[in-house]
């Protein structure tokens, strides 16, 4: 599930558990000649809990590339789970095939068994890839917050090589 390391992801408490969502990181070498983009790398959403925050039980793996539509490169991560009415939905980071960055949506309602339901991105490319997305709600708008990377500087606009970008949608346009 994972050999290489993680990257982040988010914790969720429901009902005096915490729920802990992470990426676990595999870079396969069986042979030469991986481009670690479209191939040669596993990127595992993986579930542990606790419930006492000390103590965690065995980690599951949720889900793995095979998961991800056809479109999504090898660049899977950092998920992020909200709830609304009785739905779970976990937003995940993600690069498409051809560079784009966007986030990819998933529904469940139970936290283990999540279904694809919908990727978020822009019209014109904004970055190759978009990390550590954030999906919240304020006065019945949702926020997506993400870190794109690759985004071009111009004069002092995305200095930083990771910049923050938000948008506001609604329930019903995601």
């Amino acid at each position: 599930m994972k050999r290489n390391g993680v990257y982040s992801g988010s914790a969720f408490v429901e009902n005096n558990t915490i729920y802990y969502f992470y990426t676990g990181n595999v870079k396969l070498t069986d042979r030469n000649g991986y481009d670690y983009i479209h191939e040669g790398r596993e990127q595992n959403t993986i579930c542990c809990k606790s419930e006492d925050g000390f103590s965690i039980d065995k980690k599951e793996l949720i889900m793995s590339n095979k998961h991800y539509p056809s479109n999504i490169s090898k660049h899977v991560r950092d998920p992020k789970i909200i709830k609304k009415d009785e739905n779970y939905y976990l937003i995940l980071g993600a690069r498409t095939n051809d560079n784009q960055g966007c986030v990819l949506l998933y529904k469940s309602q139970d936290l283990k068994n999540f279904e694809y339901f919908n990727t978020i991105t822009t019209p014109k490319r904004f970055g190759y890839m978009w990390e550590c997305p954030d999906l919240f709600e304020l006065d019945d708008y949702l926020f997506l917050v993400v870190c794109p990377q690759g985004v071009k500087q111009s004069h002092f606009n995305y200095e930083n090589i990771y910049p923050l970008w938000t948008r506001s949608y609604d329930y019903k346009s995601i």
